[in-house]
């Protein structure tokens, strides 16, 4: 056998094949607990419903489910071959659990894509060859996400194992040989970097998602001015941090040219200013309940969806019914960490602020077009306008302690959720007779950069969409239907494209004579807004629910 200077002698015959053995067999305990780790990260992100959560999120602003599925889906690749990467110091096995991620997540997805493209014929087709890039897209993205996140951990866990063995070592060394405060303070940094990104990733992930402040309150809210209006005439509103009428740009937008804002006043003879509820208020907490039905909608993989019910303090102790406040479009998991929802309803209910409600969360999410608009949709695919109000409605009242009277049902929303509640309470003034916009729009179909898939349920089919514009629709409805409904508008006046269509619509409702309340704010579209001015909004509906006899 030829030997080499410097060289380890090389093994052949049995002897080469008995150290290739014992290498594989040594690598089989680090292969085996590098897919375990990835599989429990995998599971860990599905069974904690971060991938549910960080999916509805991206909707929210704007992303349709496939693609925010992609990021999602990429962003657990990353956290597999990451936690795999750590645990074993490998590269190769960490970026394959990136693979198996990406196609745990999104493949589902890509095959209905698959499908649906095969399905069209003709010219508009499916094509092979992009289908084909399509893929090799994947696997490359997939690629470069497993191996930037392996190679990234490979680093932290180099680190820490440096802070593992200057611990063993201070322990378990001779005393004379105590680290250093330069070799304390490398080993512990890295371990506290790690603590900390770990630990708030979730804060991040809601100031990212909702607001900056929305760790910074508990769910508290600030006393509102006293609604002065109905019994007591015309006077100030029943919005907090009201800024004067017309403040803000006056720069053109969907909704044309900016117009001055009506003033911040709750319509003369629209409330009461009698508050029955307040003399006796619950105490405790209120809780959640959920259910599911079938899903608004066909073609895709989710065939049921959830409903959740806030059941007011003192709810399973009694036999009262209560009115009830429906919002769609977005489930609990956004206004929970948006708003505080919950805490900032036992709030005002047990202070005696508002009244004891049932308030339902509506979710729209998962259906065949990026934003529902709560629409039942031109192709006959979604019928989310019915689902919310007959199915929910009728689910509700008949299963819950309500006023199913349409005096005592309100439906709100924010955003998108705002144009939904003006147009299902025009469409349905039977089912609901108040409504409450945050910084909502409110021409069907409206095109914008802020609005970007607000337009597909209605296919651009003009009947269509001059049915659900209630812009247009409120100028429809006979004097008397009006005069029933109630709507209140919280906005920051001629701001953007939310204030702007706010500012005109709410000229519409005075001009057209709807009882009206509008909170201006300066808070423009976020949920600060939201969170600031709920209880006023409900506090305004409330105050409408005794003036029509709803509550006593």
């Amino acid at each position: 056998m030829t030997t080499h200077p410097g060289r380890a002698p090389a093994t052949t015959g049995l002897a080469g094949f008995r150290g290739t053995s014992v290498a594989l067999r040594a690598s089989i305990p680090g292969a085996v607990l590098a897919i375990a780790t990835g599989v429990l990260t995998i599971a860990a992100a599905e069974l904690s419903g971060a991938d549910a959560g960080g999916n509805a999120a991206l909707q929210v602003m704007g992303f349709d489910p496939d693609r925010a599925t992609l990021i999602v889906a990429l962003t657990v690749a990353a956290l597999a071959a990451g936690a795999a990467a750590i645990v074993t110091g490998r590269r190769t096995l960490p970026v394959a659990m990136a693979f198996v991620a990406l196609g745990d997540v999104f493949g589902p997805a890509f095959v209905a894509e698959t499908s649906a493209a095969l399905a069209v014929h003709g010219p508009a087709g499916f094509r092979p060859g992009g289908w084909a890039a399509t893929l090799v897209t994947l696997v490359a993205v997939g690629l470069a996400t497993g191996w930037a996140a392996a190679t990234l951990a490979r680093e932290i866990r180099r680190w820490l194992l440096a802070a593992w063995r200057l611990a063993v070592g201070a322990l378990t060394g001779p005393g004379s040989r105590r680290p250093s405060r330069r070799q304390v303070v490398r080993a512990v940094a890295p371990i506290a970097a790690v603590a900390l990104v770990v630990a708030s990733l979730p804060t991040f992930g809601d100031m990212i998602n909702y607001t900056p402040d929305v760790a910074m309150t508990g769910g508290g809210f600030a006393a509102a001015p006293p609604l002065v209006g109905g019994d007591a005439g015309s006077g100030a509103g029943a919005g907090a941090g009201t800024s004067g009428a017309g403040s803000g740009s006056t720069s053109a937008s969907a909704a044309g040219p900016a117009a001055s804002a009506p003033p911040a006043a709750v319509t003369a003879n629209s409330v009461s200013s009698v508050r029955p509820w307040a003399a006796h208020p619950p105490s405790g907490q209120g809780r959640i309940a959920e259910f599911t039905l079938p899903a608004p909608w066909s073609g895709t993989r989710i065939t049921r969806t959830p409903v959740w019910l806030y059941l007011p303090p003192g709810y399973d102790s009694g036999s009262q019914r209560y009115p009830v406040v429906y919002t769609v479009p977005w489930d609990l998991s956004h206004w929970s960490p948006g708003i505080h929802v919950q805490a900032l309803l036992d709030q005002a209910i047990t202070q005696g602020a508002i009244p004891p409600s049932i308030v339902a969360f509506v979710d729209l999410a998962g259906g065949p077009f990026p934003n529902s608009e709560c629409a039942d949709s031109y192709d006959g695919r979604e019928h989310a306008d019915t689902y919310v109000s007959k199915t929910v409605v009728d689910y509700v009242d008949s299963h819950y302690r309500t006023i199913a009277s349409a005096d005592a049902r309100t439906i709100a929303g924010f955003s998108q959720g705002g144009f939904c509640a003006a147009n299902l309470l025009l469409r349905h003034p039977t089912v609901f007779h108040q409504a409450i916009a945050f910084a909502g729009y409110f021409v069907a179909g409206l095109v914008s950069g802020e609005t970007v898939n607000a337009w597909e349920p209605w296919g651009h089919v003009a009947s269509i969409v001059a049915a659900n514009s209630p812009m247009v629709t409120a100028t429809r409805l006979a004097p008397g239907v009006r005069r029933q409904l109630f709507v209140v508008i919280a906005a920051q006046p001629n701001v953007g494209v939310f204030g702007q269509q706010a500012t005109a619509f709410a000229n519409v409702l005075q001009r057209e004579g709807y009882p009206a309340d509008f909170l201006w704010n300066q808070y423009g579209h976020a949920w600060k807004g939201v969170r600031l001015e709920f209880v006023p909004a409900l506090q305004a509906v409330a105050a409408r629910e005794v003036l029509t006899g709803a509550l006593q």
